[in-house]
């Protein structure tokens, strides 16, 4: 980067130098008389005119133009007046010729007379007090006003601030005297407008970047440095701002807001774009640190109404705004971590030589040579500086536009090549899909074949099953257990997860809670003992398949099945509680297990302790028994709210006349109303358990038995026949 742009460096600063020297050029030696130190003063008030003056007898005294703020010690306050005065005779050179005066510069303001004759003057005296700032003083000397012999000059200064008046005033022919003071005045003032016009272009092309991409933070301290230092070169150009030339605007306000508050905003930018450039992002404590050093002078220079004491203050203000705009150089330096850093930290350091170099130069050239014709090079060495950042931070972009642009096209190329990989991939995943659908179909009707009837009328028992998958196939199984035509037991399980191995882990947790059931009923085993054997027979048979079971165990003692009342018997393992209810006295409770009884565990966890708790209740005539799985309960609606047990409860109390099958379908209408098409999140299953008389059937079978022949059924009706049918296929299986 340093290579590419050094040779730009050097061209512009030999240009500026030459620039100078030209624009700094005087006509040839004896075309004009300096004054140097011929001037000579005396003290004046706001009023005082030169007929007072003369008839004062104020005596004149010379004084030295050498110091900076020549006037200052001859001055009674900050709103002195003096009189300043220069004579001359006219020489030969400039007999008969149009002569002009200049001086090349006046704080604050002044009135010239030419032998007692008005001839102009700069700025404005108070109470409405404005300064001419930096453009060097014409005035025409009329031939008219011009005696031969001793001619004098008078000038009433306003000695606002650091009273300064030039000394290197001459006087010459008028035209060139007017060339020269247009030349001064662009040199130190007008030439400003190049360089805002340069800097307004590098703020707009930066902004413009950085709000289009959101990104480079360094392009957009850059942008706010320029803006701020526009702004800051305002005073040096004021001669040419309507704001300033109109009065609109106090000189005092005017200089706050243009340029004394700006100062510490335009190092803390300075000092920003140098860290962001090096990609350092300031800790907490120093950026805050920097912001209080920043706005803290800002805000005091707001608060003070007094010029000179403004004055007084710009020194230590910029004194430790340079000490801020250090740490944009040392931070980066101590932070330099490869070969990346050291060029960019070199990039840096050579983009702001130019301004750090003007600055001395101006030091040099302002504090101890005391010169007033020549501009603040710090402005031209701001701009070679301005320059350098444009010119290495376009190259930047462009490098980074460049490499964006190759890995967009490497991108572009990688989406399509893994466009057509998804395509391939999508269609071969659509013909899996299918194919898994196709195979989840076959197993759903394997499912629900290996299940038994979901609706059926037993002796003394109506049952009636809601079996519904959350997807193709479920996670829940139920079975019933036969002792001929009698229900003998039944059981409702709820594999955790969902779909094909919670399928899987039903088919097999049906068939070993079958055999367990039968071989435990056979051996008169404790139906939770019998729940134990099928937890060690599942997680046997399952293996490391992480699923496990809650589920309900039911058998029927078969010594009051005829009875008024059917003792039955259940075990519990982690599932919700069966609700009962009583038709007598029309009580619907939860059945849960003794507190003397210790219940834990769910079947299928590998090696944990379990222990079902065993509980028994009598079923009368009328009675309702309900059992479900977790996906009754809840089941969501559309605003995130449960159907929940109470509503299952008021729905089974309300409806206890209907029939196993019409209270089921009753019981799923609701909950269908309830969730309004909300999306499901589990398998539904329950089973509902009415307690009933159904002799008739019995008599049916026996009819059949007897004659062999289903010529005799012709005279029962078509649910007995029904009945019969069921009853004989079970048989037979």
């Amino acid at each position: 980067m340093w290579q590419k742009i050094r040779p730009f460096i050097f061209s512009i600063t030999i240009i500026s130098a030459l620039f100078m020297l030209s624009a700094c050029s005087v006509e040839k030696p004896g075309s004009f008389i300096y004054f140097h130190n011929g001037l000579e003063y005396a003290p004046a008030t706001q009023n005082e005119s030169i007929a007072d003056f003369k008839a004062s007898g104020k005596i004149f005294t010379k004084f030295s133009t050498d110091s900076k703020h020549n006037l200052d010690p001859y001055k009674e306050d900050d709103e002195s007046f003096l009189w300043v005065r220069i004579t001359f005779s006219i020489p030969e050179s400039l007999q008969n010729q149009k002569i002009g005066l200049v001086i090349p510069y006046l704080h604050f303001s002044e009135i010239a007379w030419l032998n007692e004759h008005y001839i102009g003057q700069y700025g404005s005296f108070p109470p409405n007090a404005y300064a001419a700032q930096y453009e060097a003083h014409f005035f025409s000397l009329p031939e008219e006003f011009l005696i031969q012999g001793q001619n004098e000059i008078l000038i009433k200064v306003y000695c606002k601030g650091y009273a300064t008046i030039s000394g290197k005033i001459f006087i010459g022919k008028e035209d060139a005297c007017k060339r020269i003071a247009k030349s001064i005045t662009f040199i130190k003032a007008k030439v400003y407008f190049i360089f805002m016009g340069v800097m307004a272009a590098a703020a707009i092309v930066f902004f413009l970047i950085y709000f289009n991409t959101k990104e480079y933070s360094s392009f957009f301290a850059f942008a706010l440095l320029n803006t701020i230092t526009i702004i800051l070169i305002n005073p040096f150009i004021s001669s040419e701002n309507p704001l300033y030339t109109s009065h609109i605007i106090p000189y005092l306000t005017f200089m706050k807001f243009s340029m004394y508050s700006l100062i510490p905003y335009a190092i803390f930018s300075a000092t920003e774009f140098m860290l962001m450039y090096m990609k350092y992002y300031s800790p907490k404590w120093l950026l805050w640190t920097r912001i209080s050093v920043t706005i803290i002078p800002s805000a005091t220079v707001f608060f003070i109404n007094d010029y000179s004491l403004l004055m007084k203050l710009c020194r230590p203000i910029v004194i430790i705004q340079l000490l801020h705009l250090s740490l944009g150089i040392i931070i980066p330096i101590l932070n330099v971590k490869n070969e990346e850093d050291e060029k960019k930290l070199q990039t840096l350091i050579t983009g702001f030589t130019p301004l750090l170099c003007s600055m001395f130069l101006d030091f040099i050239l302002k504090v101890m040579m005391k010169d007033d014709l020549l501009p603040y090079f710090i402005v031209f060495g701001f701009l070679i500086t301005d320059i350098v950042f444009f010119i290495s931070l376009t190259l930047e972009f462009s490098r980074l536009s460049r490499e964006s642009l190759r890995t967009n096209r490497e991108l572009d190329l990688e989406i399509k090549k893994q466009t057509r990989r998804l395509s391939e991939a999508k269609e071969n995943l659509e013909s899996e899909i299918r194919k898994s659908n196709i195979e989840l179909e076959m197993a759903s009707v394997v499912q629900h074949g290996f299940l038994p009837a979901q609706s059926r009328t037993f002796r003394n028992f109506d049952f009636s099953i809601m079996y519904e998958p959350l997807r193709i196939v479920s996670g829940d199984f139920y079975d019933y257990y036969l002792k001929g035509n009698n229900l003998d037991g039944f059981c409702l399980f709820d594999v955790s997860g969902h779909g094909i191995a919670a399928s899987l882990i039903t088919l097999l947790g049906k068939n070993v809670v079958k055999e367990c059931f039968a071989q435990g009923t056979g051996e008169k085993q404790k139906i939770n003992e019998t729940l134990k054997e099928i937890n060690l027979r599942i997680s046997e048979q399952k293996g490391i398949v992480e699923n496990y079971l809650t589920g309900l165990l039911f058998r029927i003692d078969r010594n009051t099945y005829e009875k008024e009342s059917t003792r039955i018997t259940f075990a519990d393992a982690g599932h919700p509680h069966p609700i009962l209810y009583r038709a007598e006295t029309r009580d619907i409770i939860e059945l849960k297990p003794d507190k003397s009884q210790s219940q834990f565990g769910a079947v299928g966890l590998f090696s944990t302790d379990v222990s079902f708790a065993e509980s028994s209740f009598d079923m009368k005539e009328g009675d309702i028994l309900l059992c479900y799985t977790d996906g009754l309960t809840e089941a969501f609606n559309k605003n995130r709210e449960q159907f929940g047990l109470e509503r299952v409860k008021h729905i089974i109390s309300s409806n206890a006349g209907l029939n196993a099958k019409d209270l089921q379908k009753t019981i799923y209408d609701e909950l269908k109303l309830f969730t309004n098409h909300a999306p499901k999140e589990d398998d539904l299953t329950y089973i509902i358990i009415k307690k009933t008389k159904t002799e008739m059937a019995d008599a049916a079978l026996e009819e059949l038995n007897s004659k062999n022949d289903y010529s005799s059924l012709e005279e029962v009706d078509e649910d007995e026949i029904s009945e019969v049918e069921d009853l004989e296929e079970l048989e037979e299986l």
